[in-house]
């Protein structure tokens, strides 16, 4: 079976269509054709870095597709394989095992039109919805929804409205209060109030100190945004004397029902701008310049 994919063959290289023969799919593993997946600010941080994990890397790490063998259909999230053994497996948190493999980053993403993915993080998904959001929901939407479970208090910004922070404004509702760093994705003016909660949704340092300059006292800085190679400062003395409580929000702590239920609720609609898989090589160096409001989708 041909599969297409968008493979970065050396880190730093333009990402480039590569055409190959699929081999068959290893005991635990089953053949997923893709209907959708989507790209983003992670997949860019990724093809940034200094040497790749894995290399030729198929990018891509939320997508939804169809079992060739079965035709379940069948949500890929970020997580392909954890051990099952320690300790973090067995209180349910697999996304913080150690020996966890990532799609996109250190395992071959869905950025193809035909792939083998692991059966353990597999997500069922119904079958009469669009293929679009649905990819969103199955990276960004559950750690928005991972971010919103770490979240305390009456008034929480969000940093960052991309494909991240859009859905996890709109999980918060009333509560959110929408930050973005560039003036012209700003809805409106956000008043610079205190704040008892902040969500990071982008993986920036301006982001980061900005968040962590509006908390009240004792508030909770809670960083959802990622990046292999980002590092950022904060004054020690304003963090202990204010007692701020800083938290990671991935994918542990996540539920796709609740995710799901919430999208069919209406509640989470991600904005999706969609495209065809041959444009993903221009498309991964035009995140650098800011990204897409909401998030790039691509279809086969």
């Amino acid at each position: 079976m041909k599969s297409l994919a968008a493979v970065l063959r050396r880190a730093k290289e333009p990402l480039e269509l590569h055409e190959r023969e699929l081999p068959p799919p290893a005991p635990e593993e089953v053949t997923v054709r893709i209907e959708a997946c989507g790209l983003g600010l992670a997949d860019w941080n990724v093809a940034m870095l200094d040497a790749l994990p894995v290399t030729p890397l198929t990018l891509g790490c939320e997508a939804v597709g169809r079992e060739v063998v079965s035709g379940r259909r069948v949500g890929i999230t970020p997580l392909a394989t954890s051990c099952g053994r320690c300790a973090s497996c067995a209180a349910g948190l697999d996304a913080h095992c150690a020996a966890a493999t990532w799609h996109g980053f250190n395992r071959d993403g869905a950025l193809c039109t035909v792939g083998n993915f692991s059966t353990q993080h597999l997500v069922p998904l119904p079958d009469a919805a669009d293929a679009a959001p649905l990819a969103v929901l199955m990276g960004s939407g559950l750690v928005a929804d991972a971010a919103v479970q770490a979240v305390r208090g009456a008034r929480v910004g969000v940093f960052g409205l991309g494909g991240l922070g859009h859905l996890v404004l709109q999980l918060l509702g009333a509560r959110g209060i929408g930050f973005e760093l560039d003036p012209a994705r700003q809805v409106g003016a956000p008043q610079k109030r205190p704040l008892d909660c902040a969500v990071v949704c982008v993986p920036s340092v301006q982001a980061i100190q900005q968040a962590f300059a509006l908390l009240e006292p004792r508030g909770r800085l809670v960083v959802a945004a990622q990046s292999p190679h980002g590092r950022f400062d904060l004054s020690l003395q304003a963090l202990v004397s204010r007692g701020i409580e800083m938290v990671g929000a991935h994918l542990a702590g996540a539920s796709v029902e609740r995710v799901l239920a919430r999208w069919s609720d209406g509640t989470l609609q991600p904005k999706v701008t969609v495209k065809p898989l041959a444009d993903a090589p221009a498309s991964l160096y035009a995140l650098r310049d800011g990204g897409h409001l909401g998030r790039l989708v691509f279809v086969p």
